[in-house]
């Protein structure tokens, strides 16, 4: 049961989408950026070398531009400040255009503040979440899985953007 939960918390509570070239190309021939996920407060991106030589990337972060050298098949962890969007370019690539990758992350526009479920009877369970904010908020899909990996929708809700603070509860049935 406990798993079932975590997973229907984590379904809940992705905060992170990932879109890279406007969903056109996830990289290049030579390099390709990555969430890294946090350590301790800061956030990294992952910019991976995919040659077998050591190549010079440029980095637009925030306006500014960075030349960092990465070695043949290494990586380059860069630490996330205030924007959530990063591109970079190899600049080694000869007569080739390898053409900027570009990583945009960001959050729900929906905030969570409060989540439970609690186990009515039988296979029936009441989940209760409270949003501080929900803006450009189109549904709330509940999923669940029993695997952590196959998620099923089991419940569907609109939020209310009008009304801060406002707590949903949608009855659902897990069968096991």
């Amino acid at each position: 049961m406990k798993k079932t939960l975590l997973a229907l918390w984590l379904a809940l509570c992705s905060l992170l989408t990932l879109a890279q070239n406007g969903g056109q190309y996830s990289e290049n021939p030579s390099i390709r950026l990555e969430y890294a996920g946090a350590q301790g407060s800061t956030f990294y991106v992952r910019i991976v070398n995919k040659k077998t030589v050591q190549i010079t990337v440029k980095v637009d972060y925030a306006g500014q531009f960075t030349n960092v050298t990465i070695p043949a098949s290494g990586t380059y962890m860069w630490p996330l400040g205030t924007s959530l969007v990063i591109n970079a370019k190899n600049l080694d690539c000869g007569g080739n255009d390898c053409g900027w990758v570009e990583l945009c992350i960001t959050s729900l526009p929906a905030k969570f503040t409060q989540f439970t479920c609690e186990h009515i009877s039988g296979d029936d369970y009441l989940i209760k979440f409270t949003i501080a904010e929900a803006k450009n908020v189109k549904q709330f899909n509940v999923q669940l899985s029993i695997d952590g990996k196959t998620y099923n929708d089991v419940a569907l809700t609109w939020p209310d953007e009008l009304q801060p603070n406002k707590q949903y509860q949608l009855k659902i049935k897990i069968k096991r």
